[in-house]
């Protein structure tokens, strides 16, 4: 980034970097936020992205009740073990719904927009606040895990509740 800028306005301008909010780029030592502000020798104002930040909660409970991680996309501990698969295989059975009142309920609009793992999360969620999962949903397939993409880990687990 720092050779496309060098020797342009910018190289003298830039004053606001925005990126995502991983270490890659936000790292104190050798981010790219860091590297560039040394490279252009002033601090530069960041704008991260939050929405990677919702993620942390499930991400650090779950690796503190299910342990570590032994790959990029896959986990080590007991629950983590049964979230491999496909999980349109795993047989939906009956299981205790679990109510919350402020769950939004999102207009046709908004969730026809939703990408699919948003799609997928909205709708499992309604799931298993109802108690019934619908045959199409039980059908819809879920993007294996990756550890980057808690989203995909949060729809595996609930459908995984509605299966066992």
């Amino acid at each position: 980034m720092y050779d496309a800028i060098k020797g342009t306005e910018l190289s003298n301008t830039l004053k606001v970097v925005g990126t995502d909010g991983t270490a890659s780029m936000t790292g104190n030592k050798a981010g790219f936020i860091r590297c560039l502000e040394e490279k252009l020798g002033r601090p530069l104002q960041c704008v991260v992205c939050l929405l990677h930040c919702n993620e942390l909660p499930l991400r650090h409970v779950f690796l503190e009740l299910d342990g570590i991680t032994k790959s990029p996309d896959s986990f080590s501990g007991p629950v983590g073990k049964e979230l491999n698969g496909k999980v349109s295989t795993w047989p939906a059975k009956n299981f205790e719904p679990t109510e919350n009142a402020n769950f939004p309920k999102l207009p046709d609009d908004i969730v026809d927009d939703l990408s699919s793992d948003q799609y997928h999360g909205y709708r499992i969620c309604l799931a298993v606040m109802s108690g019934y999962i619908d045959p199409d949903l039980q059908n819809l397939q879920i993007s294996p895990i990756v550890h980057s993409r808690w989203l995909t880990l949060a729809c595996r687990i609930l459908r995984f509740y509605t299966s066992t």
